[in-house]
């Protein structure tokens, strides 16, 4: 079931000259087509144009599920240095299909006409950013953008606590979630403590959060394509030297000054080295594969260098250490959480 908030943010901000839409002056519109009302906003300026929110927001189409659900596990070997460590990671990616009445914005025009109102012009509402909450149980993950954003691929990275369950059910049943999505709109309110009726300095800049609850179900066996396990603890004694780089600082926030991580990775074959560099930032995956391409013992060590660029441009090199191991190599910094 689809649940529909509204709620609105108030934040004082320098006088707007731009025109924008009146966010106490709106409309909710019943359409005989749509489940629900639409809600639209008069623009501060012009009584004729109006503004539409969008009418629906939902998780895949109808031959689409809209999901998929990357699992990552790996526990440490004594041939790796490693073989305390262990740990689960999930990463869940949604494709949301928003509806923004391209198709019925005639029918949005003759509803407004009927309410008795005139308009010259149909908007869609100005979007600045979102806010996703994925909710299991009493266990919860959430994302954010503060930016226009793209609907079509969003990564969002679970809590360890949801990957651990996530990984024991995703082939033995199926899986519910609700996902909140609050979109972030900008508009403008008369400041109420302004003793100006009309003038243009009367109105100061606001914002609204318009939300809607969607369930998902993650069924691995109607959709099997849909989820990948990866074991990361396989045993290979003698291959193509190849590594699995993982980076999880920018999808867990880590470090919100990081504007970027510079992987080098080098290993010696017939005294001669070889280095591979990948980048990481807000924009990359978490997970890349690299291959050299030579036949090499996952029990020869390789080097690897850290160099950190934080949102100034200042870069932070770090010496190269020894790693030991072909199957993955994890880059990420838990000491922060």
């Amino acid at each position: 079931m689809v649940r529909w908030l509204l709620f609105i943010v108030s934040i004082v901000l320098p006088v707007t000259v731009f025109s924008k839409p009146d966010l106490s002056s709106y409309l909710d519109l019943k359409i005989k087509s749509l489940e629900k009302p639409v809600r639209v906003y008069r623009d501060h300026k012009n009584s004729r144009k109006w503004y539409f929110t969008p009418i629906q927001v939902r998780i895949g189409s109808e031959n689409n599920p809209g999901y998929s659900l990357d699992l990552m596990r790996y526990k440490g070997r004594k041939g790796s240095g490693d073989a305390q460590k262990f740990w689960v990671k999930s990463v869940l990616h949604l494709e949301l299909d928003k509806a923004h009445g391209k198709s019925i914005s005639s029918l949005i025009r003759k509803a407004i006409k009927i309410e008795g109102y005139k308009i010259t012009t149909l908007k869609k509402m100005p979007e600045y950013g979102a806010r996703l909450r994925v909710v299991m149980g009493d266990l919860e993950s959430n994302w954010s953008t503060y930016s226009k954003w793209n609907t079509k691929d969003i990564a969002i990275a679970l809590s360890d606590h949801m990957a651990q369950i996530l990984w024991g059910s995703a082939e033995k049943q199926q899986q519910l979630m609700s996902v909140e999505v609050q979109t972030k709109m900008i508009g403008v309110q008369r400041d109420q403590h302004s003793k100006v009726d009309k003038d243009e300095s009367g109105w100061v800049d606001d914002q609204i959060f318009i939300a809607e609850t969607l369930s998902v179900v993650l069924d691995s066996e109607k959709h099997p394509e849909r989820f990948r396990r990866t074991d990361l603890d396989a045993n290979i004694d003698f291959g193509y030297t190849g590594l699995d780089v993982f980076c999880f600082d920018f999808l867990e926030g880590n470090y919100p000054e990081l504007y970027a991580i510079l992987v080098d990775i080098k290993i010696t074959h017939e005294d001669r080295d070889m280095i591979k560099q990948l980048r990481f930032d807000k924009n990359s995956d978490y997970r890349f594969r690299i291959d050299f391409g030579i036949a090499k013992s996952i029990d020869a060590p390789y080097l690897v260098r850290m160099t950190y660029i934080d949102k100034k441009g200042i870069q932070r090199q770090e010496p190269w250490f020894n790693k030991r191991g072909e199957l993955m190599l994890d880059v990420t910094r838990y000491e922060v959480k």
